[in-house]
Formats: structure tokens, sequence, C-alpha cells
């Protein structure tokens, strides 16, 4: 592969940029490397790789083969680097910080290097991750139901949660929770029990708890 001419970044427009904060991926800045023989090599990459590539182009190999390898190297380092930034303003599941390294423009490649660095430092841990959500969201008064379709959703088989659900849930608790979230709405006057029932099933309580619940509220108020 020849030897590299020049090199220049380009960014998206700021209208693009500004658009891009209600979407899921990111607008990417494009590496052009313009070749000794007056061929072009285009990269895309996320805009902070690009950021730093614009700074210092001077730091690019001048072998075309050789600078492939440090744009790839270099994706992987602003991978990681962004990874933990993330988590350190809360903890994610693996398949959420995947999304998120996917929407910022990662490479493949990136992103499951990154990932496994994580994995293997302790920065990323489903397990963990699940454990303190589900404790989390059983204090915000969710149903169970709820909870395993949230986890699900960020890719979390609670299955593979250990204690689970044992040591987070037990029949009385899950009343009592049901109940705490029924203390705070007023009896409708049309249907009480139906539509009681129905808003607790909407919080992730399963009927069986729900109507419990339900049949204890209405005969204290009666």
């Amino acid at each position: 592969m020849s030897d590299i001419a020049s090199a220049a970044v380009f960014f998206p427009e700021k209208a693009a940029v500004y658009q891009s904060s209600f979407q899921q991926v990111k607008p990417t800045s494009r590496l052009v490397l313009t070749l000794m023989d007056g061929s072009e090599r285009t990269f895309r990459v996320p805009m902070r790789v690009g950021r730093i590539l614009q700074a210092d182009l001077d730091a690019l190999p001048q072998s075309a083969s050789e600078a492939v390898d440090y744009i790839d190297s270099l994706q992987r380092r602003v991978a990681f680097s962004y990874l933990v930034d993330v988590l350190s303003r809360r903890d994610h599941s693996t398949k959420e910080i995947q999304d998120k390294l996917k929407g910022q423009g990662f490479s493949p490649s990136s992103i499951e290097s990154a990932v496994e660095k994580a994995r293997q430092s302790r920065y990323l841990d489903d397990a963990r991750f699940a454990s303190y959500f589900v404790d989390e969201r059983v204090r915000r008064g969710w149903g169970r139901i709820k909870i395993e379709q949230e986890l699900q959703r960020r890719g979390v088989d609670p299955a593979e949660i250990p204690g689970y659900p044992e040591e987070f849930f037990d029949e009385q608790s899950d009343v009592e929770r049901a109940a705490a979230l029924l203390a705070r709405k007023s009896i409708p006057e049309n249907k009480p029990f139906e539509k009681l029932v129905r808003h607790l099933m909407s919080k992730g309580f399963s009927y069986s708890i729900a109507r419990d619940a339900v049949q204890q509220r209405l005969c204290r108020d009666s």
C-alpha cells in the first residue's frame, strides 16, 4: 500500500450535530488519506476520535498500512476511555454499554475490545448491575414482572442473577409494596376493584398480588 501524501479530517455540519441529539446514532467524522499514487482512503470514525486526529495529524504514520493500525488502536483506546466515563456516572449492563458505543460510531472491533477489557477490570459486571437494579426498583415500588421486563430490555437474563428471585422477592413483602402504592391513590367510585388491580398490574405486580392488596385496601376502607 502506498505512503500517505496528505491527511484531512472532516466533520458533519452543525445542523446535523444538533439534530443528532434526538437520535440514537451520532454523526461521525471522516478521515481522508490521500496516497502517493493519487488514490484516497476514507475512514468513518467517532467525532471524539476525529478531534484527536485533527489535533495531531503528524502523529499518523506515513505508511498507509501502519496508519490503518494506528486508527484502529486509537479507536480502541478512545472507546475504552468513553466507556469508563459513562460508567463513572452510573452502572450499566453490557448491552447498554454496547449500544452507547455503537451510537457514538465506534467500530465493532473497538467495541468488543473495550467491553472485554472492562469485564476483565470488573468495570462491567452484569450480575452486580442486575442486583443493584432490582434492589433500587423494589425500593421504588416496582413489581417483579416490570423489573424482569426492564432487565431483559437491558440484555440481562433474570435467571442468571445469583439468588434470584428468592433473595429479592417474597409474597408478603410484594403485597406490602403494592399496598403502599395503593395508599397514595383514592378509591375510584366506579369499578374500584378492577381499576385498582389494573393500576398495580401496570406497575409490574402479578394479578394475585394485586388482587390481595386491593382486597385488603377495600376491606379496610369499607
